[in-house]
């Protein structure tokens, strides 16, 4: 993964400063600070039990555990995935700043980027002056925090040419690669990001987009490639009608009716369809935070 603006050096202050928030109690006498816990809060994007957030949030208990310190940690899962209108981003400010009205909390972290998104709206309003650190943004771009102070984080970067320079290398005959993607907010920012790569592919594999579909189509259309075709899935958790699926479910029920190879680049879906790729991993995302 790679470090946002300001590079390795500035994430490494950073993450530093946060180490010395957190466990600057370690080494003292448990009577020191009987009751004090530093209050962190982990403020993910999406929903307990997609396998990315819980492997972020995995990766995150680690890293605190091997700080030895008295930690406590609130989670708020912000379930974007499936609900993320306008009024719902408004009745999570609202519900966040009763339910914390009178903690204060030591830093926080947020996880993908509706997380970080909120908080950059919201976060004078809710928590004034605390330090954030973020992990798996895959739209980062330094103007997003202009004029934002204590943000930092890791980006999560995708590696889809890689993974397409694999996939042609073992399939050579390939004419035609479908990409099955979804509009939620990271469907968007992935779309954004292929189209930066498709042209060093101009002239010798032709690009077809699924996206705004219903899920029967999906599974239609993939059953109709041809042999010299392949499959890119990014994403597919919430298709036309608004109906959501887990992520095993759609990538599973799409391998199902599938007769050419699917590639990914995101670890989850590794065992429930795709054959493999340049995988990004939920779990690291969290430990590097």
């Amino acid at each position: 993964m790679n470090p946002t603006e300001g590079g390795t050096c500035r994430l490494s202050l950073l993450l530093r400063f946060l180490a010395l928030l957190l466990f600057a109690s370690v080494g003292l006498p448990s009577s020191a600070h009987p009751e004090y816990r530093k209050q962190l809060l982990v403020l993910h994007s999406y929903s307990q039990g997609y396998k990315w957030t819980d492997d972020t949030s995995k990766g995150i208990v680690e890293a605190l555990q091997n700080g030895d310190s008295r930690v406590k940690v609130h989670y708020e899962y912000m379930d974007t995935k499936r609900f993320s209108d306008a009024d719902y981003y408004q009745l999570l400010f609202e519900t966040y700043r009763a339910k914390f009205r009178y903690t204060r909390f030591d830093a926080i972290i947020s996880t993908d980027s509706d997380a970080l998104r909120f908080l950059i709206k919201y976060r004078d309003r809710l928590f004034p002056g605390i330090p954030i650190v973020f992990s798996g943004v895959d739209d980062f771009q330094p103007a997003m925090l202009e004029g934002a102070e204590l943000i930092t984080g890791v980006n999560e970067v995708a590696d889809f040419k890689a993974t397409l320079d694999l996939a042609l290398k073992l399939h050579p005959k390939t004419r035609q690669i479908v990409v099955i993607n979804d509009t939620t907010s990271t469907g968007t920012a992935v779309h954004k990001d292929l189209l930066e790569v498709l042209p060093a592919y101009r002239g010798k594999v032709t690009f077809r987009f699924i996206e705004d579909a219903y899920m029967q189509e999906v599974l239609d259309a993939v059953q109709k490639l041809p042999e010299d075709a392949l499959v890119l899935y990014t994403f597919f958790l919430r298709d036309k009608s608004r109906k959501t699926f887990d992520y095993d479910e759609s990538v599973s029920m799409i391998a199902q009716r599938c007769p050419v190879p699917i590639y990914g680049v995101w670890d989850f879906n590794l065992g429930y369809g795709i054959v493999g790729g340049k995988l990004i991993s939920g779990y690291f995302q969290g430990r590097q935070a």
